[in-house]
């Protein structure tokens, strides 16, 4: 679908963050001069679902796993990153905002909880649920991002990084970088048995200490590439659905001796293999099988 055709300089509010996060929007100008095709500022929106419809602190999630739990979401953060449009007008790489907050580069973190209720112990009360930038007119018909972080963004200093990699609970240690992904739930059984949270994120990274930034990439990158058919001009959402990235799994065992759910160690097959699976990754390598074009985590509203 295309924009209707606009004048060459373009003045626009650019778009902040949503739902109660803050707004760092600022007036912004785009002088199309040197490129006679207008750019429209828009927005990329990402929502969690169940089987049931969105997905909220506080509320039941029913049905998630292999045995039909009765969850609550604690925490439901993720970081996309290297965004692509592409269709029939070609590639076109989405540079988001600098927005000081939640953008920063091409990596822009997704906040979907709120702190209340059940997401209070480890939540907030900012969200953010899109990318906001600018995208060229033009018939786009997929879009294709990273979850995760790039590796030169990785592993950097957590104090001296940037808003938003600069978050504690988003982050383990120079070695090892930053969770990728953070899902906290609580199954239905009694406490302190009712805790079950996946933290994707890089595996296998080689350094002298957890103190010391890799040289190269980890050995298990724990990035998955996901392409979905999606029109930025066309009120598309992208949905990231908890009963199919969770189907597989029990959220009510764990593997004895080891933390609550995946932590993306090696060792932890049982709890990481399906969710890497549903993310359309091996759980042996870290990595995409085919390009993780049978991920079925997200797809288009």
């Amino acid at each position: 679908m295309h924009r209707p055709m606009v004048a060459s300089t373009l003045v626009v509010l650019a778009l902040g963050a949503c739902a109660g996060g803050t707004d760092a929007g600022t007036d912004k100008t785009v002088d199309t001069d040197t490129d006679t095709t207008p750019a429209y500022p828009e927005s990329i929106v990402f929502k969690a679902v169940d089987a049931n419809g969105p997905v909220a602190c506080g509320q039941d999630i029913a049905g998630l796993g292999s045995t039909d739990a009765v969850a609550k979401l604690r925490d439901l953060r993720f970081y996309v990153s290297e965004l692509v449009l592409s269709g029939p007008s070609g590639e076109q790489a989405i540079v988001p905002d600098q927005d000081g907050v939640w953008q920063y580069t091409d990596t822009v973190l997704i906040d979907l909880e709120d702190g209340t209720g059940s997401c209070s112990e480890t939540g907030n009360p900012e969200m953010n649920d899109r990318v906001t930038g600018f995208i060229p007119d033009g018939e786009w018909d997929t879009l294709t991002f990273t979850l995760g972080v790039p590796f030169d963004l990785n592993h950097l200093d957590l104090v001296a990084s940037k808003s938003p990699l600069d978050i504690p609970s988003m982050f383990w240690a120079w070695q090892a970088g930053h969770k990728f992904v953070r899902i906290d739930v609580a199954n239905d059984l009694a406490a302190p048995n009712n805790g079950w949270n996946f933290h994707l994120g890089a595996a296998g990274c080689a350094s002298a200490s957890s103190l010391t930034p890799p040289e190269a990439d980890c050995a298990r990158p724990g990035r998955a590439r996901i392409s979905i058919p999606f029109d930025p001009f066309d009120n598309d959402v992208v949905l990231l659905d908890l009963e199919a990235l969770f189907r597989n799994v029990d959220i009510r065992t764990n593997l004895e001796g080891s933390p609550s759910g995946c932590m993306t160690d090696p060792s932890d097959t049982n709890e990481c293999g399906p969710l890497f699976a549903a993310l359309g990754m091996s759980f042996g390598t870290g990595a995409c099988v085919d390009d993780c074009a049978n991920q079925i985590a997200f797809h288009k509203e």
